[in-house]
């Protein structure tokens, strides 16, 4: 026999022959518009041709091409052989949904057995839904697996983004510290400089004073300034000849002085006084005793004495501010010092920080990387199981429409409850609580063919209709011919062509 492609082809073969010979001979085609003549010899040849291995594929090409008789020799074939053809898987998955549901339905459909037609829904069913939704659930479990590798590298990610993050929250807050002590020193250096310059200011303006008093005192004679200032000395004037000796390096005695204007080296030694190699500790008692108010210039009587104490205020005053100058450069230099180790260590902070931030960036793009791929592993899972509800919910309406067609009352009992309900297919894809798997269990309660058959043979031909009354199958007689197993609605059993028996209704 002819494999069904070499049938189709040779078919066609044939028919492009038919067609070419016609239209060669035909000098009229284009003008007698014989289209449907050529159309008409062609179904004859495809219908000539039309045989068990070809007639899925020429039901097809009815379809395609609306031919009506052509469709209707291959349902013809199809019926007359429709165990033949479901013994060819390549034949099954040709069948479209509408095509089997149409030979199911159809009382001219020749089998031996109604349990052939449920192997033959049942194959289509395997065939059509069953490797699309085997591979369905294979994909879910590539994608699952696929979707459980992405966990540990973005819970990896996640820890490092996690840790680095909190590194940089922990950095910034030490910057932001260290950027506060800096400033802090720098208002510091700032107040210094504004203290050393009010300073420089203040010893500017008594080192003036200084000088200008031992000026005044130069313009005296040695004889008027001990005349007005060393005779009759009053203890006033002897405490601001006191500071002058201490000042000047020279005994703590106020009369050591006289001997030095005797001399004339007293004004020579205030005009060049160096206050800066005066230490502050020498000179302590001067600032004591110049703090009193009876030895200020205002209280001297006399024009050198005043000039004396005003000296004598004006040098204490430029030893203090000396010293407090360089005390203050000192601090400056400490305070300058330490801005500029903070500053280096704020600056090494600032470099780190961003160095962490690169980091972070780094980590937040394979974070969201890693986030992503999960993401999409997710929705190709979910889309897959979409797909495969889609399919289920597909194979389930499409079985319930198949089964519903079957006689149920033809179908030997032992065969659902065996080779029917524990079929792999049906037990896994066809469970109990779908819409086929409630058209099987209704279907388990129908009485058996072969109790039915029984039924007929023993009723003898006369009449095909018994009642079932109190779980009792009777006959037209009343004879009772059988118990009833279970009670329901009303069952046909009507045989389809070849079965050789007749129909029967229970109720």
């Amino acid at each position: 026999m002819a494999s069904p492609n070499q049938a189709v082809r040779l078919a066609g073969e044939d028919i492009a022959d038919g067609i070419l010979d016609f239209m060669v001979r035909s000098r009229g085609w284009s003008e007698n518009n014989n289209y449907w003549h050529v159309r008409q010899l062609c179904e004859d040849r495809v219908v000539e041709n039309t045989c068990p291995p070809n007639a899925v594929s020429m039901l097809h090409f009815a379809d395609q091409c609306h031919s009506h008789r052509v469709r209707e020799r291959a349902r013809s074939v199809l019926l007359s052989s429709f165990e033949h053809v479901f013994e060819q898987p390549d034949m099954i998955e040709q069948l479209t949904f509408l095509q089997l549901k149409h030979l199911v339905s159809s009382p001219d459909l020749r089998v031996q057995t109604e349990s052939h037609v449920c192997d033959a829904i049942v194959k289509w069913l395997q065939q059509i839904h069953g490797s699309r939704i085997s591979s369905g659930l294979a994909e879910r479990e590539d994608l699952r697996r696929q979707l459980a590798e992405t966990i540990p590298p973005l819970e990896r990610e996640d820890q490092v983004y996690h840790t680095i993050e909190g590194d940089v929250q922990g950095l910034s807050a030490e910057v932001k510290r260290q950027e506060l002590a800096v400033n802090t020193l720098k208002l510091e250096l700032g107040e210094m400089d504004q203290e050393l310059s009010q300073l420089d200011y203040d010893l500017l303006a008594a080192d003036k004073t200084m000088l200008d008093a031992a000026r005044e005192l130069a313009g005296y004679s040695s004889q008027e300034i001990l005349l007005t200032v060393y005779r009759n000395a009053k203890p006033r004037v002897e405490r601001v000849l006191t500071c002058v000796a201490i000042l000047l390096g020279l005994d703590p005695v106020w009369d050591i002085t006289q001997r030095m204007c005797y001399e004339d080296k007293l004004i020579p030694k205030l005009l060049q006084y160096d206050y800066h190699v005066v230490e502050p500790a020498q000179v302590g008692d001067v600032f004591k005793i110049l703090s009193k108010p009876s030895v200020n210039p205002g209280a001297m009587t006399t024009k050198p004495a005043r000039a004396i104490a005003f000296w004598a205020h004006a040098a204490s005053k430029c030893v203090q501010l000396s010293t407090d100058i360089v005390n203050g450069r000192a601090e400056r230099g400490r305070i300058a010092e330490e801005l500029r180790v903070a500053g280096d260590k704020l600056a090494g902070m600032r470099e780190d920080l961003e160095g962490l931030r690169a980091l972070e960036a780094n980590s937040t793009e394979r974070y969201v990387g890693a986030m992503e791929t999960q993401m999409m592993a997710q929705l190709r899972v979910d889309l897959c199981e979409a797909r495969l509800r889609r399919n289920a919910a597909k194979l389930d309406a499409d079985a319930r429409a198949l089964l519903e067609l079957v006689r149920w009352p033809l179908v030997a009992k032992p065969y659902i409850h065996g080779d029917l309900l524990q079929h792999p297919f049906v037990a896994c894809f066809l469970p109990p609580g779908s819409q086929a798997g409630g058209v099987l269990e209704r279907a388990a309660l129908v009485p058996l063919t072969d109790f039915l058959r029984m039924a007929a043979s023993e009723g003898g031909g006369q009449r095909d209709v018994y009642g079932a009354k109190g779980r009792r199958l009777t006959g037209e007689n009343g004879r009772v011919v059988a118990q009833v197993w279970s009670e329901g609605a009303r069952a046909e059993a009507r045989p389809r062509s070849g079965m050789g028996w007749q129909g029967l209704t229970f109720e």
